[in-house]
C-alpha cells in the first residue's frame, strides 16, 4: 500500500494499488453518483450524456468519464456523443472504437509471428469480435483493477 492524494479533494490516503485514486469519502460519493446514473438508465437506456446529465444533476464530464473507463456501456440506440480517439467513429465505451481495438491487439499480436500463425490469430480474433454482446452494462466495483 502506498499514500497518495485523492484526484478530487486532494487528502492524503492509503491507496490499495488498484482502481480510481480517490480518498474513501470522494469513493463513497462517486459510488453513490454512479448508482444514480445506473438507476436512471435501466428506465431510460437510449438517453445521451446531455440528457443523463440534465436528468441526474451530474456532469456530463463525469458521465463521460466512467463511459471512457469502461465502467459505463450504453445501449447501441443511444446518441453517443463519445468518439474513438484513433478514427472518429461513434464509440460506446472506453477511447477506442471495436475495429480499432481488434486492429491494435491483431498488431500486437502479430508482433514476431511468423505469416501462417498472423493469418490464424487474425481470424480467431475477428470470430471473437463477431461474438461481442451489445448492450447495457455496468462493470463490478470490485472486478476494477
Amino acid at each position: 500500500m502506498e499514500f497518495r492524494a485523492c484526484k478530487n479533494c486532494g487528502d492524503v490516503f492509503q491507496w490499495s494499488g488498484t482502481g480510481a485514486i480517490l480518498c474513501p469519502k470522494c469513493k463513497a460519493q462517486d459510488e453513490e453518483e454512479f448508482d444514480k446514473v445506473r438507476h436512471y438508465l435501466q428506465d431510460h437506456p437510449s438517453m445521451d450524456a446531455e440528457i443523463i446529465s440534465m436528468n441526474t444533476r451530474l456532469p456530463v464530464t463525469k458521465i463521460t468519464q466512467w463511459i471512457k473507463s469502461g465502467r459505463l456501456v450504453l445501449t447501441g440506440n443511444a446518441n453517443l456523443s463519445e468518439r474513438c480517439e484513433q478514427c472518429g467513429m461513434p464509440i460506446q465505451k472506453g477511447k477506442l472504437c471495436e475495429s480499432c481495438k481488434r486492429n491494435l491487439r491483431v498488431g500486437f499480436a502479430n508482433a514476431g509471428l511468423d505469416p501462417r500463425r498472423r493469418k490464424r490469430e487474425t481470424l480467431e480474433s475477428i470470430k471473437k469480435e463477431a461474438a461481442f454482446d451489445k448492450g447495457m452494462k455496468f462493470i463490478d466495483k470490485n472486478n476494477l483493477k
